[in-house]
C-alpha cells in the first residue's frame, strides 16, 4: 500500500495563501466594509440585550464541539443528512447568531476595544459567520469568513494551525455546494499546511487536524471530478497517524477514527475492485473489518455511545458481496456468516435492542436491512424492515406547527417511500396496491403532510375539547424548540484533551435532558387521550386506503413509483380497483433525463438546446411512463387527470411529455402522441393534500373574488445576482387590460390592489393576501435551505419561513383560494428532498390555497406576459359562466392553464413568424391542487 508523506507542505499551499499580500489592504478594506455594514445592525431587526461577549464565545465553543461530534457520515453519505438535521435544528439560533455578529462587529467599529483584542475578535466574527452560513446557506457570509480567515492566516496573528483549519474547513463547505475543484484542492493545501504545523510545534490538536485533512480527501475522491485512488491513500494515511498522535485515554475519539478508517479503506477495496485491481483487496477487507469491529465493539455488553453508527457501518462491510475474482471473505465471527452477523447487527439495531439508539440510527439500520432483502428477492423479510422504518417515522420530528426540526430528519427517508411501496407492488395483490399506497402517502410530503394533518385535526379537536387541544399544541411548540444545550452532554473534546467547558452546569444540562424526555412521553400520553375521546380513534394516524381514494372524486391519480429495484405506475380511481402498470425505467435513467434537463436549465435563456428538452426528456418521457400509461387508463378526450410522481421524476415535465416533430417545423407536436393532446395535467404532491384541498373547496361558497397583484421589476438591491425583469409592468398593464374588458364585468373575479415595486413589501404583502393572489417577480429555490426559498420582493424575499411564520400568527386557514406565481423556480425543489416537496408552491397550498399555478424553472419575460393574459381571460370566462349560473364557484384552474398555454403558443408563433413553437416558453407552467 502506498504511504504517501501526509502533512508535509505542499508546493502550492504556502504560495496560494501568501497570494493574499499582494492584495492584503483591498481584502481588509473589504472586511472593513462589510463589518461596518453588520455593525449598522439594518440587515436584523431585533437584538437580544443579554447576549454579552462571553455568551457569545461560549456559545462558539460549545457550537465547536457539537460540530466535531456530530456523527460522521455513512458510507452512503447522500442519504443520512446528519448535517442537513443541524442547518434546521439550529434555525432557532438565528436570532442569537444575529446578535452576537452585531455585537462584535459594532465592537470593532466603534466600541473601545483593545488593540490585542481585535484580531480574537475579527476571527470569532468569522466563525460566527461560517456558522450562519450553515443555519441560512447564505453563501456571502461564508465568502467573508473566507476573507476573514485568509486575512487572519497571513498576518499570523493569531494561533496559525487555528487559522489554517478554519480556512480549510470553510473552503470545503463551499466546495460543498458549488463542487468547484479549485476550493477543495485549496482545502487540502491548507489542511496540510495545518498539519505540518501542528506536527512541528507539537500540537494538542495535531491528531484532530490529521482526522480533519483525511476527510478532505475523501471529499475530493467523491466529488465531481474522476475519482483518484491517491485520494484515499492518503485519507488512509492521515487517519493511521491520526491514531499514533490520539490521548489513549479518548475512547470515543479513537472510535471515531478507527470508523473513519475502517470506512475509508472498504471505500478503497470497492474502488480497486471496480478498477478491477484486486492486488491489495485482502489488504483493505482485514484493515477495514477490524477497525469497524474495534470501533463497534460489538462484543461488550455496554457499547460506548456513538457505537450504533459505527455498527451500520460495520454492517455494510460485512454484507459487502466481492467480485468472484476476489473470492470468499473470510468469516470475523467463527460459526457465524459475515452477511448474517451484519443482519443480526442491523436488526438488533432497528427493533431497538439497543437502549437508547438514535431513531435516525434506528431508520437507517431498518432501511439497509429491508434494502438488502429486497434486492435478493426476499419481499417479505424487506417489508419487515420496511414497517419497521415506517413506524419510527414519528420519532424523526414531531406533529407540531413549527416543523424547522422535522425537515432535517426527512433527509434519511429519501428513498424509503419509494423503496417500500415498490416492495410492495412487487408482492401483486389487490391489497398490497393499496398498502403500498398508503406506505407512499405517510413518508411523501412529511414536512407539509404532518402540518397540514395536525392544523386540521387539532382544529376538530378543539370544538370537542379546546382544552386537550391546547396542550397538545402547547406540547407540540416545547417539542419544537429544543435548544443547542439540550443536544450537548456538556463533555467538550478539545484536540486531545477531554473538559468540560466553561460555564457549563453539567446537572442542569443533565436536568434538561430529563425534563424533554419527560415532555416526549407526556405528548405519548396526550395523543392517546385524545384517541379516547369519540370520534378521534385515529388521530395523527396513517389514512386508510377507503379514505385516500376519494381523492380521485373529480379524476383519476396516476402515482408513478420509480423506486431502486423495480417501476411501476398505480392508477387510483374513487370507484375502482387499483391498477398497476409495470414502467420500462430505471432510477439510473430518471437520473440521467434530470440531469440533462438542469444543464440545459442552467444556461442563459437564448443557449437552451430544444433538442435536449424534446429528445432527451420529453420523448423518453412519453415512451417510458405516460404513454403505457394512458394506454391502460383510456381516458376520454381530454380528461382531467392528476399525476403523483415521486423521486426524481417529481422535477421532470410530465404534463408535456410527447414526441414533437425535430424539424420542419420543429418542435410541432406529433398527432395523438403527447400528454397535452389527450389529457388535461394537474399535479398533486400526495393523495392527502388532494382530498384535504377537495374538502375545503366544497365549503367555498358563491363570492366576488379579487386579485392582489404584486409586481417588482427593479432588480432587489439584496441579491446583486438578480436583474431588472423588464417584462413585469407590461404583464400587470396586460392582466389589468383583461379585468378593464367591459365583456368580463359580470364575472365573478374582479381585480383588487396592485402593489408595485417599492410597495411590494414583505409585511405588505402578508396583510393584503386575499383569495386571488398574483406574484410577477423573481422567484429563487433555496437549493441549501429550501425552507428559505423566496419570492424576492422589494425589501426582502417572502420565503416559506414566512409563510409558516404567516399561518402560526394567525391560527386560523389563510383566506388563499388561488395563487399564480409568474416567478422563476417557484415549483423546483431540492433533489435532496425530491418526495417532500419544498417549494413555493406547496407554501402557498399549505397557507390555503386552493389552486397554483407555478413553474418548473426558470421562465422567459416575452412568453411570460402572453401566458397570464391567456389566462386570466379564461378565468373570468369562467367567472362569468359560474356567475351566471349562480350557486358555488368551483374555479378549474387546471383546464384554465391547459387552455391558456394553447392560446399563447398560438400568439407567440405568430409575434415570432415562426411555425416551431418554443417549447422552454410554455413547458415550465403547471397546476397543482384542485
Amino acid at each position: 500500500m502506498p504511504s504517501p508523506n501526509v502533512g508535509d507542505q505542499p508546493t502550492t499551499g504556502r504560495s496560494e495563501i501568501d497570494d493574499a499580500s499582494q492584495s492584503l489592504r483591498e481584502r481588509e478594506e473589504s472586511i472593513e466594509s462589510a463589518i461596518s455594514a453588520l455593525a449598522s445592525g439594518e440587515w436584523q431587526t431585533t437584538l437580544d440585550d443579554d447576549w454579552t461577549t462571553e455568551n457569545i464565545r461560549h456559545a462558539i465553543w460549545l457550537h465547536e464541539d457539537f460540530m466535531t461530534r456530530m456523527p460522521d457520515p455513512l458510507p452512503e453519505a447522500a442519504d443520512n443528512g446528519y448535517a442537513f438535521a443541524a442547518i434546521y435544528d439550529k434555525h432557532e439560533f438565528l436570532f442569537q447568531i444575529n446578535s452576537a455578529i452585531f455585537g462584535f462587529s459594532k465592537a470593532l467599529v466603534s466600541g473601545p476595544l483593545p488593540k490585542k483584542e481585535r484580531p480574537p475578535t475579527l476571527f470569532d466574527i468569522g466563525k460566527l459567520l461560517a456558522w450562519r452560513f450553515e443555519v441560512t446557506g447564505q453563501l456571502e457570509h461564508l465568502s467573508l469568513a473566507i476573507k476573514i480567515f485568509e486575512v487572519s492566516v497571513f498576518k499570523k496573528e493569531l494561533d496559525s494551525c487555528e487559522g489554517h483549519s478554519s480556512l480549510a474547513d470553510a473552503l470545503a463547505a463551499r466546495y460543498l455546494v458549488h463542487k468547484t475543484v479549485e476550493d477543495i484542492n485549496r482545502a487540502i493545501d491548507v489542511g496540510q499546511v495545518t498539519v505540518t504545523e501542528a506536527k512541528r510545534s507539537n500540537h494538542r490538536k495535531t491528531s484532530a487536524y490529521l482526522t480533519g485533512l483525511g476527510r478532505l480527501y475523501g471529499l475530493r475522491f467523491e466529488g465531481p471530478g474522476p475519482a483518484v485512488a491517491d485520494d484515499l491513500d492518503k485519507a488512509i494515511q492521515c487517519y493511521s497517524e491520526a491514531l499514533k498522535f490520539v490521548d489513549p485515554e479518548l475512547v470515543k475519539f479513537i472510535a471515531k477514527i478507527k470508523d473513519r478508517l475502517g470506512s475509508t479503506s472498504f471505500k478503497r477495496l470497492q474502488h480497486a475492485c471496480a478498477q478491477g485491481d484486486v492486488t491489495n483487496w485482502e489488504v483493505y477487507w482485514k484493515d477495514a473489518a477490524q477497525n469497524l469491529m474495534s470501533a463497534a465493539d460489538i462484543d461488550s455488553p455496554k457499547p460506548m455511545t456513538n457505537s450504533e453508527l459505527f455498527r451500520v457501518n460495520l454492517a455494510k462491510v460485512l454484507m459487502y458481496t466481492p467480485p468472484n475474482s476476489i473470492g470468499p471473505l473470510a468469516d470475523v465471527r467463527a460459526g457465524t456468516s459475515n452477511v448474517d452477523l451484519g443482519i443480526s447487527l442491523l436488526q438488533e439495531l432497528a427493533t431497538g435492542k439497543l437502549k437508547d439508539a438514535d431513531p435516525s440510527l434506528r431508520v437507517e439500520a431498518a432501511l439497509r436491512w429491508a434494502r438488502f432483502e429486497h434486492r435478493r428477492g426476499r419481499f417479505s423479510e424487506a417489508s419487515r424492515g420496511y414497517s419497521i422504518a415506517i413506524e419510527l417515522v414519528p420519532l424523526l420530528g414531531w406533529n407540531g406547527i413549527a416543523g424547522q426540526t422535522r425537515v432535517g430528519s426527512a433527509k434519511r427517508l429519501r428513498r424509503l417511500a419509494s423503496d417500500a411501496t415498490s416492495c410492495a407492488i412487487q408482492q401483486d395483490s389487490q391489497e398490497h396496491f393499496e398498502e403500498a399506497i398508503e406506505i407512499s402517502e405517510y413518508v411523501r410530503s412529511l414536512f407539509w403532510r404532518a402540518l397540514s394533518r395536525f392544523r386540521s385535526d387539532t382544529a376538530k379537536l378543539r370544538e370537542t375539547d379546546s382544552g386537550l387541544a391546547d396542550k397538545l399544541s402547547n406540547l407540540a411548540k416545547s417539542l419544537e424548540e429544543p435548544s443547542l444545550k439540550r443536544q450537548l452532554s456538556g463533555i467538550v473534546v478539545s484536540g486531545d484533551k477531554l473538559s468540560i467547558a466553561a460555564g457549563v452546569d453539567l446537572h442542569k444540562l443533565q436536568k434538561e435532558e430529563e425534563d424533554y424526555r419527560e415532555l416526549i412521553k407526556e405528548w405519548d400520553r396526550c395523543v392517546q387521550d385524545v384517541r379516547k375521546v369519540k370520534g378521534f380513534e385515529d388521530f395523527l394516524r396513517r389514512r386508510p386506503f377507503s379514505v385516500l381514494k376519494e381523492a380521485a372524486s373529480a379524476g383519476p391519480v396516476v402515482i408513478l413509483i420509480v423506486g431502486s429495484f423495480h417501476a411501476d405506475a398505480l392508477i387510483v380511481r374513487a370507484n375502482a380497483p387499483v391498477q398497476r402498470i409495470p414502467l420500462n425505467i430505471t432510477k439510473e435513467e430518471v437520473t440521467v433525463m434530470l440531469k440533462q434537463l438542469n444543464a440545459e436549465v442552467a444556461k442563459k435563456q437564448m443557449d437552451r438546446q430544444d433538442w435536449v428538452l424534446r429528445d432527451r426528456v420529453l420523448g423518453p418521457l412519453w415512451s417510458k411512463v405516460c404513454e403505457p400509461v394512458l394506454a391502460v387508463l383510456k381516458p376520454t378526450p381530454m380528461e382531467h387527470i392528476w399525476w403523483c410522481p415521486t423521486g426524481n421524476l417529481s422535477f421532470l415535465p410530465i404534463h408535456a411529455a410527447g414526441k414533437y416533430k425535430g424539424f420542419r417545423p420543429s418542435n410541432q407536436p406529433i398527432v395523438g402522441q403527447t400528454v397535452p393532446q389527450r389529457v388535461i395535467s394537474s399535479f398533486t404532491a400526495s393523495l392527502g393534500q388532494l382530498l384535504d384541498s377537495r374538502s375545503r373547496a366544497v365549503c367555498s361558497k358563491s363570492r366576488l373574488s379579487r386579485l392582489l397583484v404584486v409586481g417588482k421589476k427593479e432588480e432587489p438591491s439584496y441579491d446583486p445576482e438578480m436583474t431588472s425583469l423588464e417584462g413585469v409592468p407590461q404583464e400587470i398593464e396586460k392582466i389589468k387590460g383583461v379585468f378593464a374588458d367591459a365583456s368580463w364585468k359580470d364575472s365573478s373575479l374582479r381585480l383588487g390592489k396592485c402593489l408595485m415595486d417599492s410597495e411590494s413589501k414583505v409585511d405588505t404583502v402578508l396583510q393584503e393576501l386575499n383569495d386571488f393572489v398574483h406574484f410577477s417577480c423573481h422567484g429563487k429555490q433555496g437549493r441549501i435551505n429550501p425552507i428559505l426559498s423566496g419570492l424576492l420582493l422589494h425589501d426582502k424575499p417572502l420565503t416559506l419561513l414566512d409563510l409558516l411564520n404567516h399561518w402560526n400568527s394567525r391560527q386560523s386557514q389563510s383566506n388563499v383560494e388561488f395563487a399564480f406565481l409568474s416567478a422563476c423556480e417557484t415549483a423546483t425543489g431540492i433533489d435532496l428532498l425530491p418526495d417532500q416537496a419544498l417549494h413555493l408552491a406547496a407554501g402557498m397550498q399549505f397557507v390555503g390555497s386552493l389552486r397554483v399555478v407555478a413553474t418548473l424553472w426558470t421562465i422567459q419575460d416575452n412568453f411570460t406576459v402572453l401566458a397570464s393574459r391567456c389566462f386570466y381571460g379564461e378565468l373570468a370566462s369562467q367567472g362569468i359562466q359560474k356567475h351566471s349560473r349562480g350557486g358555488d364557484v368551483q374555479w378549474d384552474v387546471g383546464v384554465a392553464l391547459h387552455n391558456a398555454l394553447r392560446e399563447a403558443v398560438e400568439e407567440d408563433l405568430k409575434l415570432r413568424k415562426t411555425k416551431s413553437p418554443d417549447l422552454w416558453g410554455w413547458v415550465p407552467y403547471i397546476h397543482m391542487g384542485v
